[in-house]
């Protein structure tokens, strides 16, 4: 039905058990999943881990229908199973129902086929980033160093209550500040994504840990190598919300899997 080409999880820290990514691959489901970062300070194991692994644990069973609606309520039930011991577990999801040719996406993973990839952005995630790139760009200017700014991230400090509130805006259909995502309380249609594959063609899913994800991972990975290299402070373009702290290899978790459909 399908061929698995290539895949890679890794988390940021490159320490798997702290890794907010994850991905299934069965004989009908390939399905990327990526748990949202903490804000909070949170013991571990972090909410969007285990909002992460609790999709994992649904998704041999997502095979079992063709309705996107049908496995975004599976997905947001596998959530809402983990409300009880993590405060305010988010996460986004693609899912490729093999059988049916299809992906369901919930949120901003990448979706490639046959190379042409859409890239979601949420517009808070934008404006965020906008601020705190403009701020550290300042303080550069004003002679702070990378390492400096790398270690304390005053951008980063300062958009964060925007970050910590930014959830009350998830699943909010018909403003520019919704965006869907996968928290237990359902995504209305309209905010979940379906895109039909062709017989033969490749697919890709990665986190939004690849900001610009290629068609191959060894490409992918060049772009992440040389993001480390010129912009460790991730201000772009595109800003980001944080930047790489000293020590991890990237700004974020990040997962890439492709596929050949038979």
């Amino acid at each position: 039905m399908f061929e698995v080409i290539e895949e890679l999880s890794t988390a940021k820290c490159q320490c798997d058990e702290h890794n907010e990514d994850g991905y299934v691959i069965t004989d009908r489901v390939v399905a990327v999943f990526d748990g949202a970062t903490d804000k909070a300070n949170s013991a571990h194991p972090k909410p969007g881990r285990q909002a992460m692994l609790a999709m994992k644990q649904v998704a041999t069973d997502l095979g079992d229908t063709d309705d996107p609606e049908i496995v975004a309520k599976q997905l947001h039930l596998a959530v809402q199973s983990v409300w009880d011991n993590a405060k305010e577990p988010v996460a986004t999801a693609a899912v490729l129902l093999a059988e049916e040719r299809k992906v369901v996406r919930i949120g901003d993973i990448s979706v490639g086929i046959n190379g042409k990839f859409d890239v979601p952005r949420k517009r808070i995630d934008e404006i965020a980033a906008a601020a705190r790139a403009a701020l550290l760009s300042t303080l550069l200017t004003k002679g702070a160093s990378v390492d400096e700014l790398r270690d304390t991230d005053p951008g980063r400090e300062m958009i964060l209550p925007l970050l910590q509130e930014m959830n009350r805006w998830a699943n909010v259909s018909g403003h520019e500040l919704g965006f869907p995502s996968i928290n237990g309380n359902g995504t209305p249609t309209e905010m979940i994504d379906v895109f039909e594959v062709p017989v033969g063609g490749e697919v890709v899913l990665a986190s939004d840990g690849y900001v610009n994800p290629q068609a191959t991972l060894e490409s992918s990975e060049q772009l992440v190598e040389e993001l480390n290299r010129t912009d460790p402070l991730c201000i772009g373009p595109p800003p980001g919300t944080k930047g790489i702290m000293p020590g991890h290899g990237s700004f974020d978790d990040r997962t890439y899997v492709r596929v050949r459909m038979d």
